[in-house]
């Protein structure tokens, strides 16, 4: 599938994709999704329905986005690695890229290196304005990142985070409440079954998505 027609099957969706934002040709959009101005999405990404990912952000290659995710403005997602115990930090040493037509540095000999480590971001993520998450992290379902934080390494489900660099500043919810909802994992659910759910009172959504769990669990046994 091209860009271009990818972009139609994102609006055909319902979703939106700012014409100045770039979507790598090997990208991979769960539709709908919401792209912003300026936004951009690297090379074998994925980003999940219903992503939110406003103006100026960016997100980088390698990098696999939940579903129900938002991310405010100027946030930047998998930042790339450079070899801090090399001769250079520089892409002299890894890749011929920023200047191929200079034979002097493009021949010269190339280290192998993962510049963009696979990055996981979870599902119902809240990522603030202009915070910065290196590659090869994984952030879990639920965590919110605080605006202006650099996270550097992984964030356990439902934990919010601020900071340079980021540390832990509390949990959303109490801990059987968090082990419920990554039980449930209600973002796999169909929209439709629970978009009527009293969404400001977590005990009546967890006391919801329970049972809507438990029939789902019934019907698999009967058949």
């Amino acid at each position: 599938m091209t860009v271009a027609e990818l972009k139609q099957k994102n609006a055909d969706a319902g979703g939106h994709v700012d014409p100045s934002a770039g979507i790598a040709p090997n990208a991979t959009l769960e539709v709908p999704v919401f792209l912003g101005k300026g936004a951009s999405v690297g090379h074998r990404s994925v980003v999940g329905k219903y992503a939110f990912i406003n103006a100026d952000s960016i997100v980088y290659a390698n990098v696999t986005i939940g579903r129900y995710c938002a991310f405010g403005r100027y946030v930047e997602v998998g930042l790339a690695h450079h070899p801090l115990n090399f001769l250079s930090t520089h892409h002299l040493t890894i890749s011929s890229s920023p200047f191929l037509g200079d034979p002097d540095f493009a021949s010269a000999r190339k280290i192998p290196w993962q510049v963009h480590p696979a990055t996981l971001i979870g599902n119902d993520v809240w990522i603030g304005a202009k915070a910065c998450i290196v590659s090869g992290v994984t952030i879990g379902d639920g965590a919110v990142i605080a605006a202006g934080s650099v996270v550097t390494k992984d964030v356990l489900p439902y934990m919010i985070v601020g900071g340079n660099p980021a540390r832990e500043i509390r949990t959303r919810f109490n801990e059987d409440q968090i082990a419920e909802l990554l039980e449930f994992k209600w973002w796999d659910l169909p929209l439709a079954e629970i978009n009527q759910l009293p969404f400001d009172d977590i005990d009546a959504c967890l006391q919801a998505l329970k049972i809507i769990h438990e029939n789902k669990v019934a019907s698999s046994d009967e058949n």
